[in-house]
C-alpha cells in the first residue's frame, strides 16, 4: 500500500507499506535513486512493514520491497506496474 501527501517544501511524502509477517527484514528499493540505495523499513505494532521518502511530484518511480534480503516482492495496490529486465513486475508510485 502506498500513501502520498504533499508537503510544505513542494515534495510529497510518500509512505510505503507492506504485510509480510514471516518477515525478519524488509527494505525499499528503487528508481529515486537509481535502485543503489536500501531504505529500511520498520515494523509497526501491527506486524506490517513501513517506509515514507519525500520525492518529487510529478514523477513516477518504480519500487520494490527486499524481504530478508532476497525475495524481491511488488506492491500489490501500486499505482501500476512496469515489467523488469529479470522477467518479473515493478510497481510504480505516480506523485
Amino acid at each position: 500500500m502506498v500513501t502520498k501527501k504533499p508537503n510544505p517544501q513542494g515534495r510529497v511524502v510518500v509512505t510505503f507499506v507492506t504485510r509480510q509477517p514471516d518477515a525478519a527484514m524488509v527494505e525499499l528499493r528503487g528508481e529515486f535513486d537509481g535502485w543503489r540505495q536500501s531504505h529500511p523499513m520498520r515494523r509497526t505494532r501491527d506486524g506490517r512493514w513501513r517506509a515514507a521518502l519525500n520525492l518529487k511530484p510529478g514523477r513516477e518511480y518504480a519500487f520494490r520491497y527486499v524481504v530478508d534480503g532476497a525475495q524481491w516482492v511488488s506492491d500489490p495496490e501500486a499505482d501500476k506496474f512496469v515489467g523488469n529486465p529479470f522477467g518479473g513486475e515493478n510497481s510504480v508510485v505516480v506523485t
